[in-house]
């Protein structure tokens, strides 16, 4: 229940800053309504957010199905999730531009929070070959000594599937299954990303970075696939700014 959406196709890395591994705890899911239109997910488990042996921390996460046509050929998702995490200890945010190659490109610096509560948005429209998704994340961090800082980041997707297949919808979990092509020689998928992180609030300075990216994916096969990607990283710290220029290549296995 943590909130991410699990459509995007590889780690949505934008996000990374406001994620929380998980270590013992438990999880109820629930698939709602005659047409399983809807899910619900919630649980409680021990939180590794921090550099102690982690806190008891809350989550949910409700999805709704409001359109679903054509066998699942056209379909609109949208979501909600909320997380809570303790006190105790504390905390750092950090982000990279979209690779671990370079160093943190945005850091908060370690401080002690008095808990936080975390906030997020999921929307998917597929209509055949085109997708257009999106996910919004809020950090709100209780702590009195750096003033309450408030985080956040979102990133937007567009992708054409040049050869018509389409991600199938899971009614079960509420996400996007990956890409599965239908042809002898593989599906190509053009892609295009903005995302946009800010982790300056309160007395923290821990910067803030926009990216574009543009790149094909070709998915070999319905567990290989092949991704080149080119972006920009525009950085803003420190009262300085800066740009980075990238180029990645990607061979995945599905598993």
């Amino acid at each position: 229940a943590e909130p991410h959406i699990a459509a995007c196709s590889g780690p949505c890395v934008t996000l990374w800053p406001f994620a929380s591994a998980r270590n013992i705890g438990a999880m109820l899911s629930h698939v709602l309504g005659a047409d399983k239109r809807m899910t619900l997910s919630y649980g409680i488990y021990k939180d590794d957010w921090g550099a102690d042996d982690g806190r008891f921390s809350l989550s949910a996460r409700a999805t709704r199905l409001l359109i679903d046509r054509a066998e699942g050929a056209e379909f609109l998702h949208i979501g909600a999730a909320y997380r809570h995490s303790g006190s105790d200890g504390t905390v750092r945010y950090t982000a990279k531009p979209g690779t671990n190659t370079p160093d943190k490109y945005l850091d908060s610096g370690t401080f002690e929070p008095a808990g936080a509560d975390h906030y997020g948005l999921e929307l998917q429209y597929t209509r055949r070959g085109l997708s257009v998704l999106a996910e919004l994340v809020s950090a709100q961090v209780r702590s009195e000594p750096t003033s309450n800082p408030h985080f956040m980041g979102f990133y937007v997707i567009g992708s054409w599937v040049i050869t018509g297949e389409h991600r199938a919808y899971d009614h079960a979990t509420g996400l996007v299954r990956p890409l599965v092509p239908q042809g002898r020689w593989g599906a190509p998928e053009l892609i295009a990303r903005y995302a946009n992180v800010d982790l300056d609030g309160g007395t923290i300075r821990g910067g803030r970075y926009q990216r574009v990216e543009f790149g094909i994916n070709w998915w070999a096969t319905a567990r290989w696939k092949l991704g080149i990607i080119g972006g920009r990283v525009w950085l803003d710290r420190f009262g300085e700014t800066g740009v980075t220029d990238s180029l990645l290549t990607r061979l995945q296995w599905i598993y």
